[in-house]
């Protein structure tokens, strides 16, 4: 289970989530990074990837069902609730 997991099924779709990742940049040899800002903390670089095809990285992993649209007000969706 990864490291900073909260749960089982946290781990779980983390370990898919990485693999759903490496899986699209194989099959897509050329990605551009926009919209790069550091993080709120400082400590990161940001950014959007998408493919030569225009698809970005972020809304294939939210259709996939791998990640949760977040706008950084309110409470993150829970994972381990879910």
């Amino acid at each position: 289970m990864p490291q900073h997991a909260k749960c089982e099924k946290e781990g779980q779709l983390a370990l898919k989530a990485k693999a759903f990742t490496n899986d699209y940049m194989e099959h897509h040899k050329q990605l551009i990074i926009t919209e790069t800002e550091w993080d709120k903390y400082g400590g990161r670089i940001v950014g959007n990837i998408k493919s030569n095809d225009n698809n970005s990285l972020t809304d294939e992993l939210i259709k996939a069902g791998f990640g949760k649209a977040y706008k950084g007000k309110g409470a993150k969706p829970n994972w381990c609730r879910n």
